[in-house]
């Protein structure tokens, strides 16, 4: 099924959970398409720059907020293909983006992603609606960049909040060197929500 199907259904990917403030995602094959030229800039086929061009170029309003919300929604489908059940608030005015719901445990994530590049390493910017994040704003960043083997078009790191707390930014692996970064730790670390 594809998001331009005029006969799409919404319903098929939401279900009501317990929460009245929050809506539960589950998995229907749902592909995310922006399928216009990439503007301007030419990106290697199927980088996550070339897909984050197409989704502005695509956007009904020029606005990063849209680029955000389709960050997320690949978030919510990364999350879900992990086998773990995912909740988005009814507000955002709220300073993380998704909730985790595990047997044990429920879990705020702050969504972000980031393409722009300083020296050796993607930056990526640590500040919301607000300014800086504070203590318990979220327990898991989840940060989507480029992937630094080149095989993937990106890869999600899934930092615990403490990690980021009351930084300005935080740099992500740009490519597998011989310089460490203390970020490489949590690429790909879905397995820590339990």
């Amino acid at each position: 099924m594809s998001t331009t199907d005029r006969d799409f259904d919404l319903k098929q990917l939401l279900t009501f959970s317990q929460f009245p403030d929050l809506v539960e995602v589950t998995l229907a094959r749902l592909q995310i398409s922006a399928s216009a030229e990439t503007p301007k800039r030419r990106w290697p086929k199927g980088s996550l720059q070339a897909e984050l061009a197409r989704v502005m170029a695509n956007a009904p309003v020029a606005s990063f907020r849209w680029l955000g919300e389709y960050v997320e929604l690949k978030y919510a489908m990364a999350a879900l293909e992990h086998k773990l059940r995912v909740a988005e608030p009814t507000s955002g005015c709220l300073p993380w983006d998704w909730m985790v719901i595990t047997k044990r445990n429920f879990y705020r994530v702050q969504v972000k992603h980031t393409t722009g590049v300083r020296w050796h390493s993607y930056i990526l910017q640590m500040h919301g609606r607000e300014g800086g994040y504070q203590p318990g704003d979220f327990d898991f960043l989840a940060a989507l960049a480029p992937a630094p083997d080149k095989k993937n078009g990106e890869t999600w790191y899934i930092i615990p909040a403490k990690e980021v707390i009351g930084k300005r930014s935080v740099t992500l692996p740009k490519s597998k060197s011989s310089r460490p970064n203390k970020m490489e730790k949590w690429r790909e670390r879905w397995d820590l929500f339990v």
